[in-house]
């Protein structure tokens, strides 16, 4: 997961945070996550790590490895930040 700013109007990594390992199956992890966001940060990109392109989860008709791209979305309570 990578922290992203809206600096000058673009969505920029902030400097100060490097990438984090972060599972959202995981309470602990996300609340970490939620611990280690800057102030600063307007949205997170997520990219999942695979070992291999053979370890796509979804398949085509023909059994062939395809990419899917996911869309996740977390919320605090305004309260809790």
């Amino acid at each position: 997961m990578h922290q992203l700013g809206g600096v000058g109007g673009s969505l920029g990594m902030t400097a100060d945070r490097k990438p984090m390992w972060v599972s959202l199956a995981s309470p602990l992890s996300v609340g970490v996550l939620h611990h280690w966001l800057s102030p600063r940060t307007s949205h997170l990109r997520l990219v999942e790590a695979l070992p291999e392109r053979s370890q796509h989860a979804q398949r085509d008709a023909h059994g062939r490895p395809r990419a899917t791209e996911h869309v996740a979305l977390l919320a605090w309570p305004e309260e809790n930040r």
